[in-house]
């Protein structure tokens, strides 16, 4: 696919700004939106994922896609709208939402949060963006994935993360075979320099019980997931 690249008016605007949002063309609620502020994030919208920013109230400072599921009708509103957009091939090597990571990566924010990229139809696709967080691990840059109640981010190799006491469950899964020096502490139940192997369920549905809890890895990936009933 031949790379298609920002104009230079549109990257000065966005470059170097803390945190990219990335809306996917999955299912989408309004709480997915808290804590994003449109004065201070750059909204990169993903093919239909445009429509569900509009509907929030949310512009977006890009557009990136092959338009195959929005069509012609969104390509006409972003145009009218003077919007930034990326028009890519409908047959290319990368998803638009791992386009739309290759071009924020560019822009070198701290973080990148994706909304919209675990509902939806597409099982396939809902995977592939989780593995996208290992990519953009590769990056150096931060990612999470919001969808509703759950939120999904990954560490790797020796790391440490502070988890608030904001969901009902805390989960730990591993990507690698195994995952070792594994240390929790504030919830309910710790773990000390355990080994954690891909395909058991031992660290499933653990509770941060302490105002935060902290994760302490050293070796391996490892997806947490943060995660609520309601």
């Amino acid at each position: 696919m031949k790379k298609k690249t920002l104009s230079g008016e549109v990257w000065e605007r966005l470059i170097d700004r803390h945190r990219i949002v990335i809306v996917a063309a999955g299912d989408i609620a309004a709480c997915d939106w808290n804590g994003v502020k449109q004065e201070n994030d750059v909204i990169i919208t993903v093919d239909g994922g445009t429509w569900s920013a509009l509907d929030y109230g949310w512009r977006p400072d890009l557009v990136v896609g092959d338009f195959d599921s929005a069509g012609e009708r969104l390509l006409n509103y972003v145009t009218a709208e003077e919007i930034a957009y990326l028009k890519l091939p409908t047959e290319k090597d990368l998803t638009d939402t791992h386009y739309a990571l290759e071009v924020s990566v560019n822009l070198r924010p701290r973080e990148v949060l994706l909304l919209g990229a675990l509902g939806g139809g597409r099982l396939d696709h809902a995977l592939a963006n989780v593995y996208l967080l290992e990519w953009l691990a590769h990056t150096g840059v931060k990612g999470r994935l919001i969808h509703r109640t759950n939120q999904v981010r990954l560490l790797t190799g020796a790391e440490e993360l502070t988890v608030r006491k904001e969901h009902s469950y805390l989960s730990l899964l591993p990507l690698t075979a195994k995952v070792t020096g594994v240390t929790l502490t504030g919830v309910r139940y710790p773990l000390t320099q355990a080994t954690l192997q891909r395909g058991q369920s031992l660290a499933i549905s653990n509770e941060v019980v302490d105002q935060m809890g902290i994760i302490r890895i050293s070796s391996g990936k490892l997806l947490v997931i943060e995660s609520s009933d309601n």
